[in-house]
């Protein structure tokens, strides 16, 4: 019969890029198996078992020839215009061949084989809507057709129709259990649907079949991740690891997996792997930031964050360590400039505004801290240090003090416990 292969990319989330790609058909050799429902004529039976003979072993030249013997004294022999249609399509000649199967198809409309290669070559060509109809025909026809229902499901998989793709690939499964392809692509739909239990369930029956399908490996690494048994979710990435080192995505998703497990200095040697691999992957630059960090290394940090936001400029996050680290050092100009980054890539930052602040008042710039401490409240209404230190500035440096109890009731009513302050609130009432 034929061979039916779906490729999967890897992806994330952190994961192989899962942009799932199109059906790939080969055609192996077939003999037809389904009988005409005309009386074959004698006279044309003889050079048509010759084309047969010649078609299998590679003579297409004889091969049409006596299929061109076998049509002129039967033009409506429905097989030998099949045989025809598999010739053409293996000497790459898609018009003849498209041609020869709808013939072999207006002879016999049931002739499911021929409906099948049919719609291989019309998706070859772009033509999705026509072969899905003669994919629904061959179906029709012969419903234990696992090949057709394999290329139908990967149709809708493409046009995004999740439902009707886990269907069909069900119906594949249920007649050929050891369909490992079907196996996996159910677990990949799954997947995307988030049911982390039939996608976990549909991964392991790939592996019972196929036991180095890397792909299952590293769906079914994500898919334990999501559901939170990381132990058994990091040795299926180490596996998939094992059997295709280059794999970059699912390295990255093992160092994170190390990460929840606690297994830090595991989780920096998978990091760094990842930037010798690919330098420019920004997420591994900065989980190794956060690490330094918490080895108490701010040079190795800042080292870090400065290679994620080389490697992705719009990096907010590694933007906002760096200010942070900066900050800590009192290195105030370098602070401001790393807050403001921060801040061109995420406007509405509450945490980069407050800090902003707190340098304007450190630089005696009070109106700008006011203005800084305002705008973290806009991004954060019940931000309550902000009202605290947005009514500090009016108290003591603005001397403006109905602002500040205004700012102080409000970052009292936020649950504030400050007792200078509410000691001041409860002065004014008493006024």
């Amino acid at each position: 019969m034929l061979i039916t292969m779906i490729s999967r990319k890897g992806g994330r989330r952190t994961r192989l890029a899962r942009t799932d790609s199109y059906v790939t058909v080969l055609v192996s050799l077939v003999v037809p198996l389904i009988a005409c429902a005309v009386a074959w004529s004698h006279e044309a039976k003889a050079p048509y078992q010759e084309a047969v003979r010649a078609y299998s072993q590679h003579r297409d030249a004889e091969a049409l020839e006596a299929l061109k013997q076998a049509l002129s004294i039967y033009p409506n022999y429905a097989e030998a215009h099949f045989l025809g249609g598999l010739i053409h399509t293996r000497q790459g000649r898609a018009t003849e061949a498209i041609a020869a199967f709808q013939k072999a198809v207006s002879i016999y409309p049931h002739f499911a084989e021929a409906r099948y290669h049919l719609a291989t070559l019309l998706l070859q060509q772009g033509k999705t809507k026509a072969a899905m109809a003669e994919l629904l025909k061959a179906v029709e026809s012969f419903p234990n057709y696992s090949e057709a229902q394999m290329l139908l499901a990967g149709i809708y998989e493409q046009q995004k129709e999740g439902d009707k793709a886990l269907a069909m690939y069900r119906r594949v499964v249920d007649l050929r259990p050891h369909q490992a392809t079907a196996w996996l692509r159910i677990g990949v739909l799954q997947e995307q649907a988030q049911h982390w239990i039939e996608a976990a369930q549909a991964y392991r029956q790939v592996l019972a079949l196929e036991p180095q399908r890397v792909e299952a490996l590293v769906g079914l690494g994500y898919v334990l991740g999501r559901r939170g048994a990381v132990d058994e979710a990091i040795a299926a990435d180490e596996q998939a690891l094992a059997l295709q080192p280059s794999l970059v995505e699912v390295r990255q998703h093992l160092a994170y997996l190390y990460q929840q497990a606690g297994r830090l200095s595991d989780a920096e040697a998978a990091y760094r792997q990842v930037v010798e691999q690919q330098p420019g992957q920004a997420d591994a630059w900065f989980n190794l930031g956060l690490l330094a960090e918490r080895r108490r290394d701010p040079a190795g940090a800042r080292q870090a964050y400065e290679a994620a936001v080389r490697a992705r400029p719009d990096f907010w996050e590694a933007h906002f360590a760096l200010g942070v680290l900066a900050k800590a050092e009192n290195q105030i100009d370098a602070a401001v400039r790393a807050f403001q980054a921060a801040l061109k890539h995420r406007p509405n930052h509450p945490e980069s505004w407050f800090n902003l602040g707190v340098l304007a008042v450190q630089q005696q710039r009070y109106h700008e801290a006011v203005q800084a401490f305002e705008a973290a409240i806009r991004a954060r209404p019940e931000f309550a240090q902000a009202y605290y230190n947005l009514a500090m500035c009016y108290e003591f440096y603005l001397h403006d003090t109905p602002k500040a109890l205004g700012h102080y009731r409000q970052y009292v009513a936020l649950g504030g416990n400050d007792e200078r302050v509410r000691q001041l609130l409860q002065a004014t009432k008493q006024e």
